[in-house]
């Protein structure tokens, strides 16, 4: 089944995959669909990808029956943007991971060089006990940004709900432990209330 729109080709393949194919045969995108049609994960393969002009993958989900969901701790997204790789992980169409950040973005393509985490609760509101939700990473590995969250709204009790740093050694071949933080800017807020101290 081919239909042609834009210059482009969208076929429907045996193995119930969809292809899009820009027309000089570049293929755009490709997904996985279940006999009920929605997008729809087999053997821990991504249900659809995402492909750029060269042809390599800047984009990768992983569905079941329709939901963004895999088993395991293991990412539903995977994205390439902006020179950032993003992990995203989903349960049931949830924003939900057991252990860890729900949301991770790396500067590196091995996944070492931390970008930014967000922790979630089991509705996907940003929330954390007794630590940080959002925290922001430079280049380098040292965090520039702490914000804490209770089910989506900035609050801390006894402390500074977000703090900015500016990190002095943090150049190319420092390690994050020698580096020295300094308070650039504190926000105080408790259950959404803001103030000053």
């Amino acid at each position: 089944l081919y239909e042609r729109e834009l210059h482009r080709r969208v076929a429907l393949v045996p193995s119930g995959e969809l292809w899009v194919i820009e027309g000089a045969g570049h293929m755009v995108s490709r997904t996985s669909l279940n006999a009920d049609g929605v997008r729809h994960s087999v053997n821990d393969r991504p249900a659809f990808i995402k492909y750029d002009q060269a042809g390599r993958a800047v984009f990768q989900a992983w569905y079941q029956n329709g939901s963004l969901s895999r088993d395991g701790d293991k990412y539903a997204q995977w994205s390439l943007e902006d020179g950032l790789y993003r992990l995203v992980y989903y349960k049931n169409g949830e924003l939900s991971r057991e252990e860890g950040p729900a949301v991770a973005c790396f500067y590196d393509a091995r996944l070492q060089q931390k970008a930014l985490e967000e922790w979630y609760d089991e509705n996907g509101m940003l929330h954390r006990d007794n630590a940080p939700a959002v925290i922001k990473y430079s280049p380098h590995g040292c965090i520039q940004e702490e914000t804490w969250y209770q089910h989506d709204v900035i609050s801390r009790t006894g402390g500074p709900a977000q703090i900015e740093y500016s990190v002095a050694g943090d150049s190319p071949g420092d390690s994050p432990e020698s580096s020295q933080r300094a308070v650039l800017k504190e926000l105080w807020a408790e259950n959404g209330a803001r103030g000053n101290r």
